[in-house]
C-alpha cells in the first residue's frame, strides 16, 4: 500500500471495527456505503482525519466530489491530486478545486 491508501484504511478501521478489523484486510474497490456501513457523518470524520494525516486541505474538495466518492481507491484518487505526501508541490496552494 502507498501512504494515502494506508492512512484511509488504518481511518476507515477506526471508524468501521465491525466490518474491518485491520488495515491489511480493507478493500479498496468494496463500497463505502453498502459494505462498510459508512454514514454522511462518518464520510466527513473519514475525509477530515484523512485530510489533516496527509496534510491535505479540505477545502480543495467540493460537495459534488465528496458525495461522489464510492469506494476507499475513490479517496486515495481525490487526496493523491492535492497531498503534499505525493505531491510536495501542492503545499500551501490553496483553492485550486478539483
Amino acid at each position: 500500500m502507498n501512504p494515502i491508501e494506508t492512512v484511509v484504511a488504518q481511518d476507515l478501521v477506526r471508524l468501521t471495527p465491525a466490518t474491518a478489523h485491520s488495515a491489511d484486510v480493507i478493500d479498496l474497490d468494496a463500497h463505502l456505503y453498502d459494505y462498510y456501513g459508512l454514514t454522511s457523518l462518518n464520510m466527513m470524520l473519514l475525509m477530515t482525519s484523512v485530510c489533516e494525516k496527509t496534510k491535505t486541505a479540505l477545502i480543495h474538495f467540493t460537495e459534488d466530489d465528496i458525495a461522489g466518492l464510492q469506494t476507499p481507491r475513490d479517496i486515495v484518487s481525490l487526496i493523491s491530486k492535492f497531498s503534499e505526501l505525493e505531491n510536495p508541490r501542492v503545499a500551501g496552494s490553496v483553492g485550486t478545486g478539483a
